[in-house]
């Protein structure tokens, strides 16, 4: 059987002291960038994978979790926080922030930088000696996100793409339940040509869309269920809604991924001379402060974020404690509704 590699192997291999390698894996200020880029690379040729849980035994815990959020400025992310915030309140424990940096209409025009940025944050709050982690959001590998956390207990809260699911604590919406309530209710005012705008190709907004075409496809309407990439923006859904203008075959209902995008699509259709939802409804997601705004009167799924935030919250915080029964990572899938409101109507009689 083939032995672990060590501290002394990496240390050797790099070229460089015991203690040297091991003020690099304690992220030591000490350190210069050439001595430690020789480590790391040493550490990733052999694989070795430093002892966090024995090294974190023999220190005091902090307290402290780190959160990174994906985008500070999307209310999504500010509503997850919430939770985990309102949970920690009534704990001894302290809450660190950090965010990607990203805002919601570069998420996918620049994937991968966005995804350096998430490792780059979650690097950076885990430098402040945090017991644990709460992720939005991640676009990552399993691989990456275990170097990048260190092996710290770490829960992902909101999208989460599938390769991570059985891999770390997921909190996330059951987004078969949610495309449900949405043809459902469009099919009960008679809607059979429904277009969704997505939030874009990762796992994330592609499983809600996949959600959506499976829905439709249950009840036998798949010929007249369409797609269009989109991404978590306003513009997005202002340039779909142009392209969908253009159609011949024109749709009775637009499923769009979330409330910033539906924003664009009313925008549009406002702008076109076309009413909501006598000549076309619009169903959004997230019912953020957007759907509720009486100008608007959105119909949107109603995620249960700040929900989500707090279960997140406990499922780290029993993981730590050692509450939890076992190791095997948990998922939950919590059920949205749908907030009804006036952008959704019967299908207007010159489109039957």
């Amino acid at each position: 059987m083939k032995r672990a590699p060590t501290l002394n192997d990496v240390a050797e291999l790099a070229k460089v002291s015991r203690s040297l390698a091991s003020l690099v894996f304690q992220d030591s200020p000490k350190v210069s960038d050439q001595s430690r880029k020789a480590v790391l690379k040493a550490a990733e040729k052999l694989g070795y994978q430093p002892n966090e849980s024995a090294r974190r035994l023999k220190s005091t815990h902090t307290k402290s979790i780190g959160v990174v959020l994906t985008d500070i400025h999307n209310p999504y992310y500010a509503y997850l926080f919430y939770g985990v915030e309102s949970a920690s309140s009534d704990s001894d424990y302290k809450i660190l922030i950090g965010n990607s940096g990203f805002l919601s209409d570069e998420l996918n025009q620049r994937p991968q930088i966005m995804k350096s940025r998430q490792i780059e944050s979650i690097k950076n709050i885990r430098s402040q000696m945090i017991d644990g982690l709460i992720c939005s959001s991640l676009r990552t590998t399993p691989d990456e996100l275990r170097a990048a956390s260190r092996n710290l207990p770490l829960v992902i809260i909101g999208h989460t793409p599938s390769n991570l699911i059985t891999d770390f604590d997921v909190v996330a919406t059951d987004e078969a339940f949610a495309a449900y309530l949405v043809v459902d209710h469009l099919t009960s005012y008679g809607h059979k040509k429904i277009v969704h705008i997505s939030g874009g190709t990762d796992d994330g907004p592609a499983y809600r869309s996949k959600a959506f075409v499976a829905e439709m496809r249950k009840r036998k309407l798949s010929a007249s269920a369409r797609v269009l990439e989109g991404h978590w923006s306003q513009e997005a859904g202002y340039d779909c809604t142009e392209e969908i203008l253009k159609s011949t075959d024109r749709p009775t209902a637009i499923y769009a991924a979330n409330d910033l995008i539906a924003m664009g699509v009313l925008a549009k259709l406002k702008e076109q001379g076309l009413r909501v939802p006598e000549d076309i409804s619009v169903i959004g997601y997230d019912d953020s402060q957007f759907a509720q705004l009486h100008l608007t009167n959105l119909t949107s799924v109603k995620e249960s974020l700040f929900e989500m935030g707090r279960l997140g919250f406990e499922l780290l915080t029993t993981r730590l404690e050692g509450k939890r029964g076992t190791n095997s990572p948990q998922l939950l899938r919590i059920k949205p509704d749908l907030i009804v409101r006036t952008s959704t109507g019967p299908v207007s009689k010159k489109s039957k």
